[in-house]
């Protein structure tokens, strides 16, 4: 495995370039994320393609490719946050100069599609990355959770470990299944996981901590998905699980989420390592910011995820 690089933490009145590598951006909410960044007296940098669109990309696989580069090449770019999500990321991974990113360590913020750049990243780089709210999603809300807000903050400018992630709208994360693990943590949207699964950018989840969420994706493909984790014993590597919000997931019947409940617990409930249940992360107004790659802990008892390393230097 790589040698783990923690970008700079982010410092007052930093730099902080703006890049689309998966889908379009509304130019509104690119603004009024823009106003927001700006109003706390950051400097905001937009990549020369941001604003393109190319049917459901955000541009071609080129330009999209060009402002990545740009901004992790760039001195006087501090940090690289991602406008949005959607689709097309994995497409850039094998275009990607990963020696140049390795040599300009910085913050890089994104989830959803993102999810198989950062693994990709932390792979070929030992780069952590955050799977973390977006300029032109949750940031370019009207209203910004206080909770997201606040970790999304700490988490990037403070050089200490995070500590322990409270339950933000419940008493407790439930359990699937009991224990106490420390590893590595990984993952992110489970449907992007897998779109690399079988190639050169899947890290090793030997130890880890696995970290899943997801939009948009009925229990059967869900099943699908976990069924693939399985068959190539990344289930059988990680230590536990933690499983984020699966959310918009629409079938004919009207209980999907009990569906998606009764799925975990088919995979996890005798797993013989701990695994907690909607842990506030993924496509959802309020969560946390998550630092993929560093060290952390999930236990049962009681009910505690926590960060135990700094994410930044």
């Amino acid at each position: 495995m790589q040698k783990i690089i923690k970008p700079p933490r982010l410092k007052p009145n930093a730099t902080i370039g703006v890049i689309s590598p998966a889908s379009p951006v509304k130019p509104e909410r690119l603004e009024r994320g823009v106003r927001y960044f700006e109003s706390l007296g950051y400097k905001i940098e937009l990549g020369k393609h941001v604003l393109k669109a190319n049917n459901y990309l955000a541009g071609t696989d080129e330009e999209r490719l060009a402002d990545l580069h740009d901004m992790f090449g760039r001195p006087e770019i501090d940090a690289i946050i991602c406008a949005r999500g959607g689709y097309g990321t994995p497409r850039l991974l094998d275009k990607i100069d990963y020696n140049l990113i390795q040599k300009n360590p910085k913050i890089f913020v994104g989830y959803s599609d993102l999810t198989a750049l950062q693994l990709a990243i932390f792979h070929k780089t030992g780069l952590v990355t955050f799977s973390g709210p977006m300029l032109a999603v949750e940031f370019a809300n009207e209203e910004i959770h206080k909770p997201t807000e606040s970790g999304f903050w700490r988490i990037l400018q403070e050089p200490v470990a995070f500590g322990a992630m409270q339950a933000m709208s419940r008493a407790a994360y439930p359990v699937i299944c009991q224990g106490e693990a420390e590893g590595r943590l990984l993952g992110g949207c489970l449907a992007l996981i897998n779109s690399i699964v079988g190639t050169s950018y899947l890290p090793d989840f030997r130890d880890a901590i696995l970290l899943l969420e997801d939009i948009g994706e009925i229990p059967m493909r869900i099943d699908r998905y976990l069924a693939q984790l399985n068959y190539i014993d990344v289930l059988g590597k990680i230590k536990g699980v933690v499983c984020g919000q699966f959310v918009d997931s629409e079938t004919e019947e009207e209980n999907a989420d009990g569906w998606i409940n009764d799925l975990l617990d088919s995979y996890f409930q005798k797993f013989g390592r701990p695994v907690i249940n909607k842990f506030d992360y993924g496509h959802i107004p309020q969560k946390y910011t998550m630092p993929i790659g560093v060290t952390a802990r999930v236990k049962t008892n009681p009910v505690t995820f926590e960060i135990l390393e700094s994410a930044v230097s």
